[in-house]
């Protein structure tokens, strides 16, 4: 711990910077705003999918048989 400290101190004096972590000023410089926006992981797909998809569950019933993706 003392080498780290020591470490530190000469870098701080070689950059001419202070290193301040955990504060409340720090911690506003560097807070994620992506953290707070709200996402809709569901959101109301386009009507295009929408048409899709029921075509899709349509056909599969009209020719009884269910289509699988083996690349997935």
């Amino acid at each position: 711990m003392k080498a780290n400290m020591r470490s530190l101190a000469v870098a701080e004096k070689m950059y001419k910077h202070k290193l301040i972590m955990g504060t409340a000023e720090s911690k506003a410089q560097w807070h994620n705003k992506a953290v707070d926006t709200m996402y809709n992981f569901a959101p109301t797909l386009d009507i295009d999918i929408r048409t899709s998809k029921k075509n899709l569950v349509d056909t599969e019933k009209r020719l009884k048989h269910k289509w699988v993706i083996d690349d997935l």
